[in-house]
């Protein structure tokens, strides 16, 4: 097969055309399983943990690159990131420890051994504490400054999701199994409140609404989300959504996401809780988040990200991604999500772009290598092997086949560039 390539210069405007798309696949070890994500800011990174591989996988988010491999411990399960003192915290689901890694070196600087197995660690950056939950009726609170066991709060059931009022200085925590939230004194780490939920409910998730000052909790065996007053800490309203499982906040629309278990996703308005729309989805929704860069949601399924324009609540498309995608982490930097896969051991990096390529028509002229160049396949691919090449679209494209792409050296800013050049491969 042969190629002709016709190369053409033309200056190019940023448009709003809007894309999503995958831009890479980061394949872990066999059986890794990764199961949650963080993003340090500081240094750029994304951290994975590994449940079946005993360790954590440290990503450089400019280059998708495999950093390092961390062995932390037996199960990893749940990973946070501490801003302020640039440490990330590591839970081990059987093991009774939380590895606290430097986020400069990616080393283990410390080991919280009397931790006690807990699945899930969240970190409020107001008081600079990790609150922990296990499958048992307590939470776990660390010092970051000290890396210690501050206190132990006696919990209903299983507190499984966390969330911080950081109007009133309050950790709420939902209690599968237990069909509670509790509130959690910041300050003095004492248990302020238990709100009771409908039995049976089974209470998954938690998000905290900072315009409102309200806490919202999905339920995944219930019929409503549970609006809580933030002040008070009593139920002020239910929203009637079924089987609801993961939920996340938009600042800029004040309306909070909550996807439904076996598929859709409800937007709920917090200045009426009431649902103001219904978005299909992927059913066994695992991980939700919002970028307040793009006004997107990112919703991972079974086998699919569904992206979310956030202006209008309306689907965009579907990202197909790896197996049992268990959690989603953004990368501001760089404006991708990263999703991990728990079946296949893999990290989708997807890329989120507000902007697209378009013409200014007028100032092209036309330039062909001394008519039109024959090059195999190949050779022609490798002539753009040295530059960052992308559709009309503004996709990364790693492969060109037939039809008209824009290439910009490699050494160039990608996106922001004034001027591009094009490229038609005809085959």
């Amino acid at each position: 097969m042969k190629c002709a390539i016709v190369l053409l210069a033309l200056g190019c405007l940023v448009t709003a055309v809007d894309a999503q798309w995958l831009e890479t696949t980061i394949q872990l070890d066999s059986g890794a399983t990764p199961l949650s994500l963080c993003y340090n800011s500081q240094n750029d990174k994304v951290y994975s943990a590994n449940k079946n591989a005993n360790s954590v996988t440290v990503i450089d988010a400019a280059t998708n690159e495999v950093i390092t491999t961390i062995g932390v411990g037996e199960h990893p399960y749940s990973i946070c990131y501490n801003a302020l003192l640039n440490k990330v915290y590591c839970s081990g689901s059987t093991g009774s420890f939380i590895a606290v890694i430097d986020g400069s070196t990616d080393s283990v600087v410390a080991r919280i051994d009397d931790a006690g197995g807990l699945y899930v660690v969240y970190y409020d950056p107001l008081n600079n504490k990790v609150y922990g939950g296990r499958d048992a009726p307590n939470v776990t609170v660390v010092d970051c400054a000290g890396d210690s066991v501050l206190a132990t709060v006696p919990a209903w059931g299983s507190p499984l999701a966390f969330c911080h009022n950081s109007q009133n200085n309050k950790v709420y925590y939902a209690s599968q199994f237990g069909d509670h939230v509790g509130v959690v004194d910041g300050a003095t780490d004492s248990l302020l409140a238990e709100i009771a939920l409908e039995p049976g409910s089974n209470p998954q998730a938690l998000c905290y609404n900072p315009t409102n000052n309200k806490v919202y909790c999905s339920a995944s065996s219930g019929h409503a989300v549970t609006v809580i007053d933030g002040d008070s800490d009593s139920i002020v309203g239910e929203v009637n959504v079924e089987h609801t499982y993961e939920l996340c906040y938009s600042q800029s629309g004040n309306k909070v996401y909550v996807t439904q278990i076996y598929g859709g996703v409800s937007v709920i308005d917090c200045a009426t809780d009431s649902v103001v729309a219904a978005v299909p989805s992927h059913h066994g929704p695992e991980a939700i988040l919002f970028n307040a860069k793009s006004n997107k949601v990112f919703c991972a399924g079974l086998t699919e990200v569904a992206v979310i324009d956030a202006a209008a609540d309306t689907l965009l498309r579907t990202i197909e991604v790896g197996r049992y995608p268990a959690d989603l982490c953004y990368s501001p930097a760089h404006n991708r999500v990263y999703v991990a896969s728990s079946y296949n051991s893999t990290i989708s990096v997807l890329r989120d772009s507000v902007s697209g390529v378009e013409e200014i028509t007028g100032s092209e002229w036309r330039m062909v290598n001394g008519g039109a160049t024959v090059l195999s396949g190949a050779s022609g691919v490798g002539r753009l092997a040295s530059s960052v090449v992308f559709d009309a679209m503004g996709r990364r494209v790693a492969n060109p086949r037939s039809g008209v792409f824009f290439v910009r050296q490699a050494s160039g800013v990608e996106r922001d560039a004034p001027s591009v050049t094009k490229v038609v491969i005809q085959r």
